[in-house]
C-alpha cells in the first residue's frame, strides 16, 4: 500500500493524548492517527450506505408478550 506524507496541525493537547493512546496501543503516533482516520471514513460510509431492509431482523416477541403463544421465536 502506498503512503503519502501529509502535515496537519493539532492542539498540543490532543497530540499529547493522542501520543499517550498510540504508546498503550503500542502503535506509532501515525500507524495511530491513521487507524483512526481509517475508522471515521468507513464509519461515515456505512452512514451514507444504509443497509437494506431485513423484516427479519425484529420478527419476534420477548416470552409472555402478545404474538408468539408464550415462546422465545429462534
Amino acid at each position: 500500500m502506498a503512503h503519502e506524507k501529509i502535515t496537519i496541525t493539532l492542539p498540543d493537547h490532543l497530540v499529547r493524548a493522542a501520543r499517550g493512546a498510540a504508546e498503550d496501543a503500542g502503535q506509532s503516533l501515525s500507524a495511530y492517527v491513521a487507524r483512526a482516520v481509517r475508522s471515521a471514513v468507513l464509519a461515515q460510509q456505512l452512514a451514507a450506505t444504509p443497509l437494506p431492509p431485513d423484516p427479519d431482523w425484529a420478527a419476534f416477541t420477548e416470552e409472555g408478550e402478545p404474538g408468539n403463544g408464550g415462546e422465545v421465536a429462534a
